[in-house]
């Protein structure tokens, strides 16, 4: 049996409708040419720029909230803005992704928890450490 190349040439047209070249193999039709891709590449640069205003942008704001507190002199007003941003981001996250801006609301709901929990047993640890030094202990038995 002897050894044969089979070679099939499709037939593509370009966006004018004109037909390939069927004799050239290895031929793309629908190829670019370099300027085409120059000023693709060019109308692209804007992302970068935007992405930097954004970015700055959100460092800006970043930097703005997280002083109220030290501008007011008061430690209420700067957790009650960080609620305000935390809510904020969490229904952000739910407009693009219920589940995961859930999973995400979850996830912090327990982490504060147990923040708390935490909190709350070492303030009591420490209420009857302060009890016993002040000899308040009812030692009745």
């Amino acid at each position: 049996m002897e050894n044969s190349n089979i070679n099939i040439y499709l037939r593509n047209a370009d966006e004018e409708g004109t037909p390939a070249d069927p004799t050239t193999p290895g031929s793309t039709p629908n190829a670019e040419s370099p300027e085409k891709q120059k000023e693709k590449a060019g109308s692209g640069s804007g992302f970068g720029a935007k992405a930097i205003a954004l970015y700055i942008g959100k460092q800006s704001l970043s930097m703005v909230t997280s002083r109220v507190g030290q501008f007011a002199r008061d430690s209420v007003i700067q957790d009650k803005v960080n609620g305000v941003l935390k809510i904020g981001a969490y229904a952000g996250a739910m407009a693009v992704n219920p589940v995961l801006g859930g999973l995400a609301l979850g996830f912090d709901l327990l982490n504060s928890t147990i923040d708390w929990a935490s909190k709350s047993n070492q303030e009591g640890n420490s209420l009857s450490i302060r009890a016993e030094r002040a000899g308040r202990i009812n030692r009745s038995r």
